[in-house]
């Protein structure tokens, strides 16, 4: 994931290095907590989210700021946590969606309904050019 963020750094402003950027990494899970650990030994500036409160830890010891508000919503059943994609849009302009994509119940593919969200919501509140990058 990191080099296809560098090439995708390179191809939409000229450059690879992620140092002093601004980048948001929605989903700390397997994929989206290294990504982020590495950005951040690269220099990038982060703000991070993930519905798991126990990642905070994760974020503090990055120097990365988590997304303040939080909202709820109602989802399979669960109690799933977002994030303030207003704050996340006005952050940054490369924005790595990490969320899961758990088994569809009763099929052999997998619920982006996640990632459709993260998406839309972060898409909502451009007022800029950016890079919505993710990865399922």
């Amino acid at each position: 994931m990191y080099e296809s963020l560098r090439a995708t750094l390179a191809e939409s402003t000229g450059s690879p290095d992620v140092a002093g950027r601004r980048i948001t990494v929605s989903g700390l899970g397997q994929v989206g907590s290294r990504l982020a650990v590495r950005l951040s030994a690269e220099g990038a500036v982060l703000t991070v989210t993930d519905v798991n409160p126990a990642k905070r830890d994760l974020a503090a010891e990055l120097g990365a700021r988590e997304l303040g508000r939080v909202h709820r919503e109602l989802q399979q059943a669960e109690l799933q946590q977002g994030a303030d994609y207003a704050e996340a849009a006005e952050f940054a302009n490369l924005h790595f969606i990490g969320v899961g994509t758990p088994q569809r119940p009763g099929a052999f593919a997998a619920d982006m309904s996640f990632v459709d969200s993260a998406v839309e919501q972060i898409s909502r509140h451009l007022t800029r050019d950016a890079v919505i990058a993710g990865k399922s």
